[in-house]
C-alpha cells in the first residue's frame, strides 16, 4: 500500500484524526491492527494509536508506547479497524433468562 493510499484510508476513517503534519491519532473507541509485509513473512502490529508518515519512514506507536519504524519500501498489506470493546461491562449471560 502506497503512503498516499494509507493517508486516504486514515483520513476517511471515523475515529482517526490528523495531529500535525502527517501524524494520525487513533481514538480510544477503535483498535487498529496494521499488517506489514516482510518478505515471505508478515508482521502484525496490534493496538496502534499513532501513525506517522515521513518521506522514507513509517512510524507506528502502540498503546503500550512501543514504536515500530518501517522503511518506506516495506509494504503495508492491510489495516484492520475494529471497535474497542474493552470499556464495556461483560455480561454473564443470565440476565435475559427467567
Amino acid at each position: 500500500m502506497k503512503t498516499e493510499l494509507l493517508q486516504k484510508v486514515l483520513e476517511s476513517e471515523t475515529g482517526v484524526r490528523l495531529e500535525g503534519k502527517n501524524t494520525y491519532l487513533v481514538g480510544d473507541e477503535l483498535d487498529l491492527t496494521i499488517h506489514i509485509e516482510m518478505g515471505h513473512e508478515a508482521l502484525s502490529i496490534p493496538r496502534v494509536r499513532k501513525v506517522t508518515i515521513a518521506a522514507e519512514l513509517l512510524v507506528f506507536e502502540t498503546h503500550k508506547n512501543e514504536r515500530f519504524y518501517i522503511g518506506g519500501d516495506t509494504g503495508v498489506r492491510a489495516l484492520k479497524f475494529a471497535p474497542n470493546d474493552s470499556g464495556k461491562k461483560a455480561s454473564t449471560g443470565f440476565a435475559g433468562q427467567r
